[in-house]
């Protein structure tokens, strides 16, 4: 049995050897590259642009803004809270103490005598990613609540080491006890509780710039702070609200004429632009071709705007170029596709790579298909006041296309 046993071990072994040697002496052949793929790099040039403006979209920045600064006026700031979370003072053990509106800012050189004006409103007023610019610039003050109370600048100061720097101003107004009593009343749930803040007529300085809920995550908010205490207890408590949401209101003068040779983006004058770039070259790759990578590279006028960025949205086809002001942006973009790049030294290189895929695989590319349309428009992160600018004229400027098909 152990004989039979061996020999059937032994057999295996062998036959093992022999397919091992046979594989090495006659592998099997096989074709792992397609010798017909190319790589090629497609040059596309003659670019154009249409710049247009709309009604500025500056809800979400991290800064408010009161005053004017070069051309740009902003005749107010706008700031609500929650309609719920008072019922705390309709308790009538409880007592407040004190109660302060206070807004913050980075500039060290506030001063008491900026005189500053709070207005309240039991409206809703605005909504901070929807409302219009065109609307909010219709708000007359003189139909809310004036409220004349003193404002009281301080300074916050960082006493970690010996250089105890500043930090922020702090610019408070305290609440009175007449007025308390109608911002805390909860009888009717629909009222809101906004504020304004705008500039006096006497103010020491015409321009302010103010710290938006969106610059931190809470500590440096606009807030209303509330010091009470219950009748059964001695000590004092403290309850924050804050903003909800808040917006400067900005007057948009409208651009008086635009160049077609020149790319212009700017967010606080609401400029955009869309770009046509021709599809003609586009019909040499087939709806196989794999894209390695598919940049567009822009030159500006000056190198002078290194991180300021640039979204791309891809556009709808069939759009109307004959108005150039609007008060919202009539061109459609596809909601995908969609990518964000750096100016760097004046030339701004982004993606367009996901987009043209798709337009291939999808077979979208024919010879009724004479243009791409992109929009380029300014990211939130930029400052409201700076302007880009590309020239068309410059030669250099091209979509670049490396492809393997």
């Amino acid at each position: 049995m152990r004989i039979i046993r061996l020999i059937s071990i032994v057999s295996l072994f062998i036959i093992t050897i022999v397919n091992i040697n046979c594989s090495i002496q006659d592998p099997i052949s096989t074709q792992l590259l397609d010798n017909s793929l190319t790589a090629d790099t497609l040059i596309i040039s003659g670019i154009t642009s249409f710049t247009y403006q709309i009604a500025p979209k500056i809800g979400g920045y991290d800064r408010l803004y009161i005053g004017s600064n070069n051309n740009y006026s902003f005749p107010m700031s706008l700031f609500k809270f929650a309609n719920s979370g008072w019922e705390t003072f309709s308790d009538s053990s409880i007592v407040i103490d004190s109660a302060f509106f206070q807004i913050y800012s980075n500039d060290s050189l506030i001063q008491d005598n900026f005189e500053l004006k709070l207005y309240y409103s039991e409206d809703s007023i605005f909504n901070e990613n929807e409302s219009d610019m065109n609307y909010l610039n219709s708000i007359d003050l003189s139909n809310w609540q004036y409220l004349d109370l003193n404002t009281n600048v301080s300074s916050i100061i960082d006493t970690s080491d010996t250089s105890s720097s500043f930090q922020q101003s702090v610019i408070k107004w305290e609440l009175d006890s007449t007025f308390m009593k109608i911002l805390t009343d909860t009888s009717n749930s629909n009222i809101y509780r906004t504020f304004a803040v705008a500039l006096g007529p006497n103010s020491a300085s015409d321009f302010l710039e103010l710290l938006s809920r969106e610059f931190s995550a809470g500590s440096l908010d606009p807030k209303i702070e509330i010091y009470y205490n219950n009748i059964n207890s001695l000590d004092t408590l403290t309850r924050i609200y804050y903003v909800a949401e808040d917006i400067s209101v900005l007057i948009n003068e409208d651009i008086n004429e635009i160049s077609n040779d020149i790319i212009m983006l700017n967010r606080g004058s609401g400029l955009r632009s869309l770009i046509n770039i021709p599809a003609d070259s586009l019909l040499l790759l087939s709806n196989k071709a794999v894209i390695r990578y598919a940049n567009l590279k822009l030159y500006g006028e000056n190198d002078s705007l290194n991180s300021y960025n640039i979204v791309m949205d891809p556009v709808k086809e069939n759009y109307d170029t004959s108005s150039y002001i609007f008060d919202n942006d009539p061109f459609i973009d596809l909601g995908t596709y969609y990518t964000n790049s750096n100016v760097i030294n004046g030339e701004l290189n982004i993606s367009l790579k996901s987009y043209l895929q798709y337009l291939l695989i999808d077979d979208s590319l024919t010879s009724d298909y004479n243009k791409i349309g992109i929009k380029l428009t300014s990211s939130l992160n930029n400052s409201l006041f700076d302007t880009v600018k590309f020239n068309l004229d410059n030669s250099n400027n091209r979509l670049e296309i490396l492809y393997v098909q």
